[in-house]
């Protein structure tokens, strides 16, 4: 909830905001993360990110909200990536003890209310973790 809360009133980036609405002007702008519609220059970061908010404005529009959906949801779906992958590696309670932190932790809910990459790059993160860490009985 505070991720999505009052959204569309944060302050939107300009500059990733016009990177989202050229990439969805022609597939070359997509696939190269341009900047303007012309696509001589590109954004200062790899383009993966901005597609999925460039499918947010296919879907729903180009507004501010739209193109900060994809990075709430990535941090909405962080926090139980992050109790599976303390619990794995822990405990229940360190798992919930986690998952509770990253829920409240402002500059998380912050970032994941941002159109940056931010909350999408930690929810890819913690995935890999989930993918990368050993049960706790299998430890040493």
């Amino acid at each position: 909830m505070l991720r999505l809360i009052y959204i569309g009133k944060v302050a939107p980036d300009p500059f990733y905001d016009a990177a989202g609405r050229s990439m969805e002007l022609s597939w070359h702008n997509f696939f190269f993360g341009a900047f303007e519609p012309g696509a001589s220059v590109s954004i200062d970061k790899p383009p993966v990110d901005l597609w999925l908010q460039v499918a947010s404005v296919k879907l729903f529009g180009f507004s501010s909200t739209t193109l900060k959906l994809p990075e709430a949801f990535a941090g909405i779906v962080t926090v139980p990536l992050i109790f599976l992958a303390v619990r794995r590696m822990w405990s229940t309670t360190a798992g919930l003890a986690a998952a509770t932190a990253l829920a409240v932790l402002p500059v998380d809910v912050i970032t994941s209310r941002s159109d940056t990459m931010d909350g999408v790059m930690m929810a890819l993160i913690v995935l890999a973790c989930c993918a990368c860490c050993a049960p706790a009985s299998a430890a040493p």
